[in-house]
């Protein structure tokens, strides 16, 4: 079983004590901060067996408004992927619409309609990203530096990884 651990900075300091990672301009706030979810494990052996020995979140100092522009740059991005989803579930429709319903089986013209779904959604949340950035101030780092914080820096060098387990399993 896996040990979990939660952790606010290297030295058990409160994150409140800290500047925040991520415009250094303000303190941070308790609440605000950024979690990194880490795991120490690896394969048993020459097996597929992955163990996880313990995990942790770590939290990195960050302030009010740097929490607030990156959770709008988030919202952007769900909004986006939902609005290609819609774009994409049109698309399709017109697609099965044109190729008429009955050849729909006989052809396997359905699996092309989940295909421009998928890819629209996909366009959706990567341009809302792309235009979700243009929203963060200058002087405010991108939530996913998160991860070059010293903290959790020292965590990957002594063989931690980020996740609360690898991908896949």
């Amino acid at each position: 079983m896996a040990k979990h651990v939660t952790e606010s900075s290297p030295h058990q300091a409160s994150a409140i004590d800290q500047p925040c990672w991520f415009c250094r301009d303000f303190a941070s706030n308790q609440g605000s901060g950024a979690t990194v979810e880490m795991h120490d494990g690896g394969f048993v052996g020459k097996t597929r067996e992955y163990q996880v020995r313990e995990q942790c979140e770590l939290s990195v100092p960050r302030c009010e408004r740097c929490k607030s522009v990156h959770d709008r740059v988030e919202g952007y991005v769900g909004k986006g992927g939902l609005f290609g989803l819609l774009i994409g579930v049109v698309a399709a429709f017109l697609y099965v619409y044109q190729s008429r319903f009955d050849e729909i089986a006989e052809r396997g013209t359905w699996k092309g309609a989940l295909v421009v779904v998928a890819v629209f959604g996909m366009l959706g949340g990567i341009a809302a990203w792309a235009l979700g950035r243009i929203a963060v101030p200058k002087g405010v780092k991108d939530q996913r530096t998160r991860e070059q914080h010293p903290l959790i820096q020292q965590r990957i060098q002594a063989g931690w990884k980020v996740g609360p387990k690898p991908p896949g399993l």
